[in-house]
């Protein structure tokens, strides 16, 4: 395999019309399969913008991750993709750049892509903003600077250990709160 391309949007709403963009979402990365994700991105604006009603509209994580370990990243309005290094630094966020899809014709809809060379043992984690939005029984959130510290606390632990950890501890901030959002999450070691 020569590379490998990971999607994830978050639509706004819930239900079926939810469901059914991310169904769109999925027709076209399947005919989209070998163009550039430049191009992906764009057919995707295109259609969500002309097929969407107006108040509706999707953010999106789509990358791409060579077997060299080349990451090429769009975020278009999602939370950052973040990035553990193996050499123990700090969590790096690689940011959103990228208009949220569906709300800008073709002609004014920019795509700006990221790079970045993956060293072997880095950790890549894209997530949905219903792991930041989760609040305890005081009605604080737990946040980007909670996800960061608490990977930045726990990552000299192995992938599974660490997302294993996580659910945990997001349980306990939560004090089993209910979500009111759901919580996506993938994560993936590079091995070289």
């Amino acid at each position: 395999m020569e590379h490998i391309t990971i999607f994830l949007g978050d639509s706004t709403g819930h239900g079926v019309a939810a469901a059914l963009s991310t169904i769109m979402a999925n027709v076209i990365l399947f005919e989209e399969r070998k163009s550039s994700l430049e191009q992906v991105m764009v057919h995707l604006n295109e259609v969500f913008e002309q097929h969407l009603p107006e108040e509706r509209f999707i953010s999106a994580i789509l990358t791409n991750i060579s077997q060299y370990g080349e990451l090429k990243t769009i975020i278009a309005g999602h939370p950052p993709v973040i990035l553990i290094p193996a050499d123990g630094d700090v969590p790096i966020l690689l940011k959103p750049n990228t208009t949220i899809l569906g709300i800008l014709p073709k002609q004014l809809f920019n795509v700006h892509e990221i790079q970045h060379s993956l060293k072997t043992g880095d950790i890549v984690i894209h997530d949905t903003d219903g792991i930041y939005e989760v609040r305890n029984s005081d009605g604080k959130m737990f946040g980007i600077e909670g996800l960061r510290n608490f990977l930045s606390e726990n990552r000299a632990l192995d992938l599974d250990s660490l997302i294993t950890h996580l659910i945990d501890h997001v349980n306990s901030f939560t004090q089993e709160e209910e979500a009111n959002d759901d919580i996506t999450l993938i994560a993936f070691e590079y091995i070289g």
